[in-house]
């Protein structure tokens, strides 16, 4: 189980460590990617994916296109669509 996020480590011991990491990254040709890297990665995926639906959204592409490319839920596309049409950005008629 890795859990480096729940040790607070002094300035100098994490100074080493990171260098030990980016080392080992070196000698491995392996990247290290903490939890936090990973959670903000998906986090950024998520809100890509989130913007793109809202463009197709008020392009007026079907529902079930954007389900598809998106991989949203039926339901989450609909909330979308709704939460844009009270917002006024929609460009639907």
């Amino acid at each position: 189980m890795e859990a480096n996020w729940l040790i607070g480590l002094p300035g100098l011991l994490e100074v080493e460590y990171l260098h030990d990491v980016y080392e080992l990254e070196e000698v491995k040709k392996m990247p290290y990617i903490s939890n936090a890297e990973k959670f903000g990665i998906e986090i950024g995926i998520e809100k890509g994916k989130l913007e793109i639906a809202k463009h197709m959204i008020e392009e007026g592409m079907k529902p079930s296109i954007i389900e598809r490319l998106t991989g949203f839920s039926a339901a989450k596309i609909k909330k979308l669509r709704k939460e844009l049409k009270q917002s006024g950005k929609n460009k639907d008629h």
